[in-house]
């Protein structure tokens, strides 16, 4: 073999190891930018994910700091998308992201930071929005009702058409020394819930008050749980009384008691019950306590009488185990179920009102009895008198609170024979009428006047524990208090 061909196959040897090491070069580069790409973007949306975000965010804050502009991370939520997943599948859901994704990203700037978190959450960053707070403050709320309005829109995934709204939770930074990455994350998060809590559809910008907020129901939720396995769950009744002075009826209402001694009252752990799926634990503890009370006063002639009225949760209520737990109560505790009554207040929803019905009917062949509770604060108040099977309405304390006081002339005329139609109504359909929140013997003179049956309030009994209201619904008359005055507070159920 000559020079001249051996020259030649070594370079040919030569370019043939150099092409290979170009191509293992390039898919190797090909691979790098692919690992890169996964590690820095989210594989459904295409849109940056959360370290970038967090990486990208670090150093925003940092120019803020030197530059002395500021700067907004917002934190975006597609509001009940679960429903989405639940109908069409999470396929079409995320089908769905990203068709929202797409609409959104061409409403920001370039130079915002647009990024998906996980689930339907997104966050955006925007950078350098002016010296000024007012003036970034109005900016940043320009570009939320710009993304609000574009998300609010129809979508047409896997045959379904879905409304979509989305809920924005803002916080500003600047140049401030404590602008932690995390804690504005964090911020725009809580700020978030609060929007959806108010109604959805909206943006709410960070307050120091809406995460001390957070952190109370944070502790509240922590004693629910333990009182709900302790003996720290308590219970009050308050006396329904008639217009001959006798007590006919209580109503159950439930505590939970702190190492000191004091209460916590409903209104601050009812709704987050219903928030944190505590609810029906602590109802169905409830209803217990009371059959057990029902029970233990069989054999006495005075208390066997008594009936008492429970707060029945639309949330407990629309449970497919209601009926079957509440027959499950009633036979552990041996309770007699005529002695009964489940208070339930307009809040549960008349489109489901069928199903509803059937449990209504089966708990009332069972000898229990409705009570229509808080009658007037709502908008189906009528409807529902008309649909369901009740026994007793309860005319809410804000429909009657200036009743026979402070007003005169034709409003005072015109305002009471409002009161005395809904009696006569009531009436006419064979309800028993309580009206609630009595506290002076003014009022309570004016209503017996019109014809009520039974009065619930201050002026003859607060809230008491089960040994004091025995004794109160034995004793021969009634002591009525002399002081008529009683403050709002003292209204908490």
């Amino acid at each position: 073999m000559t020079n001249t061909i051996k020259v030649q196959l070594l370079h040919n040897l030569l370019d043939e190891v150099s092409g290979r090491y170009d191509y293992l070069y390039d898919a190797n580069r090909n691979a790098l930018e692919k690992i890169q790409y996964s590690a820095s973007h989210d594989t459904l949306t295409g849109l940056a994910n959360r370290v970038a975000f967090e990486e990208n965010l670090e150093r925003s804050i940092s120019a803020a700091k030197r530059h002395g502009d500021i700067g907004a991370v917002l934190f975006m939520d597609l509001d009940n998308f679960k429903q989405v997943n639940d109908t069409i599948g999470h396929e079409e859901g995320d089908q769905l992201l990203c068709d929202v994704a797409n609409k959104i990203k061409p409403q920001l700037r370039e130079e915002d930071f647009f990024a998906r978190f996980g689930g339907d959450e997104f966050v955006i960053l925007i950078e350098r929005i002016s010296d000024d707070v007012d003036r970034a403050m109005m900016v940043t709320l320009d570009i939320c009702e710009k993304i609000l309005k574009c998300a609010k829109h129809s979508y047409y995934v896997g045959g379904h058409t879905f409304f979509v709204t989305a809920s924005i939770g803002a916080v500003l930074f600047g140049s401030e020394e404590m602008a932690i990455q995390g804690d504005l994350i964090r911020h725009a998060d809580v700020a978030m819930y609060e929007a959806k809590k108010r109604g959805k559809d909206q943006v709410v910008f960070f307050e120091e008050a809406i995460e001390t907020r957070l952190n109370e129901q944070v502790l509240i939720e922590n004693k629910v749980r333990l009182a709900l396995e302790s003996e720290s769950l308590v219970l009050h009744y308050q006396p329904k009384v008639n217009r001959e002075g006798m007590v006919i009826g209580l109503e159950a209402l439930v505590r939970i008691r702190e190492d000191d001694g004091s209460l916590i009252y409903p209104d601050r752990f009812i709704t987050l019950c219903e928030e944190r799926n505590l609810i029906v634990s602590l109802s169905e503890k409830v209803l217990m306590e009371v059959c057990n009370t029902l029970k233990s006063w069989e054999n006495d002639d005075r208390l066997a009488l008594i009936d008492i009225a429970v707060n029945i949760s639309p949330v407990w209520l629309s449970q497919p185990t209601f009926i079957e737990n509440v027959e499950i109560i009633l036979r552990e505790s041996g309770a007699d179920p005529h002695r009964l009554l489940f208070e339930i207040t307009e809040s549960i929803e008349l489109t489901d009102i069928q199903n509803k019905m059937v449990v209504i009917e089966r708990c009332a062949n069972l000898g229990i009895r409705f009570s229509l509770d808080d009658f007037g604060t709502g908008y189906s108040s009528l409807a529902y008198i008309k649909e369901l099977p009740l026994y007793e309405i309860k005319i809410d304390r804000s429909l009657i609170v200036q009743c026979g006081e402070n007003m005169a002339g034709e409003k005072s005329e015109n305002h009471n024979r409002f009161i005395r139609a809904i009696i006569v109504m009531s009436k006419s359909l064979g309800l028993i009428v309580t009206i609630e929140g009595i506290d002076t013997s003014t009022a309570a003179k004016a209503l017996w006047e019109m014809g009520c049956d039974v009065i619930q309030g201050y002026f003859y009994s607060k809230p008491i524990d089960q040994k004091a209201v025995e004794v109160f619904i034995l004793e021969n008359h009634l002591q009525i208090p002399t002081n008529n005055k009683t403050s709002e507070s003292d209204f908490i159920k």
